[in-house]
């Protein structure tokens, strides 16, 4: 794929991660509302919800891209697709702890091409590209954008969800 075509997706994905965040804060009403799926594991209104939002979003703008979604599973033969946890860390998000992120990443013919890792609550960004390293941008009332490093994201500061992803998108790099 080439570069432009992955940092077009990669705009797309920070925009709807900070959308689907937007929607988290404004609906945490939705946080008690609860499923057990398996032993231990949980699913919300919130998550579903969220989801879906980040896949219609999908479909509106790369009908041809493939889904897998942690709670609608997988969508599409495509290559080229996306992955996405709604709300990585439910149970923080269920019990009020700010550590719950929107965790969105795109693979293609050649492995992870990007990922996106939203913590709605600290309104951090944490997003990587393939051969252009790993970024952290905060939003206050200056918004900044400072790179973390250009080798693998230091990841002892992270949830145990984002932790995951990046290592996850730094071993196909």
């Amino acid at each position: 794929m080439e570069n432009r075509e992955v940092e077009r997706r990669l705009a797309f994905a920070k925009a709807v991660a900070l959308k689907a965040g937007d929607f988290l804060l404004s609906h945490e009403e939705l946080s008690g509302k609860v499923e057990e799926k398996a032993s231990n594991d949980f699913v919300t209104v919130a998550d579903k919800k969220v989801e879906k939002l980040i896949y219609d979003e999908v479909r509106a703008n790369f009908p041809l891209d493939g889904w897998y979604g942690e709670e609608s599973g997988k969508s599409g033969d495509s290559l080229r697709r996306w992955v996405v946890d709604p709300i990585d860390g439910t149970v923080d998000y269920m019990c009020s702890f700010p550590n719950y992120t929107v965790s969105i990443a795109f693979e293609d013919e050649d492995g992870y091409a990007l990922g996106v890792v939203y913590v709605p609550r600290q309104k951090e960004l944490f997003w990587a590209i393939r051969n252009g390293g790993a970024f952290l941008e905060i939003s206050l009332s200056i918004h900044s954008k400072r790179m973390i490093t250009q080798g693998p994201l230091p990841f002892w500061f992270l949830p145990i969800g984002v932790t995951i992803l990046w290592l996850s998108i730094w071993k196909e790099w």
